[in-house]
């Protein structure tokens, strides 16, 4: 029987009690009691279409703007396609996510300069 930790106390206390519990049964029946491992199965897993705005503007010219997948070149040098994107129909600007791409810079830093990837693969758990 595995015991409670603080990993599971931090987590608790950000969930209710609903899905805590939810949480606890799933994880007894499917890994052995180990939320971890369940929630890293469950992400890994969990792959629905990407929800685009449905209308948005130019950051830049304030023109009417489309979102779709396009390449972001990272700061290291690391391509990655598919990544959501605002694009001015107007003036061509490009404009991302901030938290979205902050991650994606982060997690490119263990990457070597050059490399080419997706937000597919980004997001893909090894």
């Amino acid at each position: 029987m595995m015991h409670p930790d603080l990993n599971d106390a931090v987590l608790k206390a950000n969930l209710n009690e609903e899905v805590w519990n939810v949480l606890e049964i799933k994880a007894r029946l499917w890994t052995n009691g180990d939320k971890q491992e369940l929630i890293k199965r469950a992400v890994a897993a969990y792959k629905e279409p990407i929800q685009f705005m449905e209308s948005a503007h130019c950051p830049k010219c304030g023109q009417l703007a489309e979102e779709r997948l396009d390449t972001f070149d990272t700061v290291n040098g690391v391509v990655i396609d598919g990544v959501p994107t605002i694009v001015c129909n107007h003036c061509g600007n490009k404009a991302w996510d901030l938290l979205l791409i902050g991650k994606l810079e982060q997690m490119a830093l263990s990457l070597p300069s050059g490399t080419k990837t997706s937000l597919d693969e980004m997001m893909s758990i090894h």
